[in-house]
């Protein structure tokens, strides 16, 4: 509704407001990028979230913020900050190591993750 938001916005004298062609675009890249992270919130907020799902959403986020060449530096600049903070938010720390399924383990606890997003990026 792209046309239509931008025509309503012409009537009301609110030219500023409407959105370019490249303003479209980065909403479409912003909708992809936070796609994943709205299934993550999803899948956390079910009826019985457990530890064991740590290894997978820090893998998934550690996914969801590697740079692709593609980026927008908008959405680029969205990527970096997600991941510098993602470490500060989701700690793993000995005693949450021990609790987590043994096959799982390994994917959060062997490197730190700043570390773990150099390697999969």
């Amino acid at each position: 509704m792209w046309t239509e938001c931008n025509e309503a916005l012409k009537v009301n004298g609110a030219f500023d407001h409407c959105l370019s062609e490249d303003d479209k675009l980065i909403l479409i890249e912003l909708q992809r990028f936070l796609q994943p992270f709205q299934e993550l919130t999803e899948l956390v907020s079910s009826e019985q979230p457990h530890l064991g799902l740590i290894p997978l959403i820090i893998r998934e986020i550690i996914g969801t913020t590697s740079q692709e060449s593609g980026d927008n530096d908008i959405i680029r600049q969205i990527k970096e900050a997600v991941a510098h903070r993602e470490s500060h938010r989701i700690k793993v720390t000995e005693a949450v190591a021990t609790l987590l399924d043994p096959s799982t383990k390994d994917l959060v606890c062997s490197v730190p993750f700043d570390e773990q997003k150099k390697t999969v990026g």
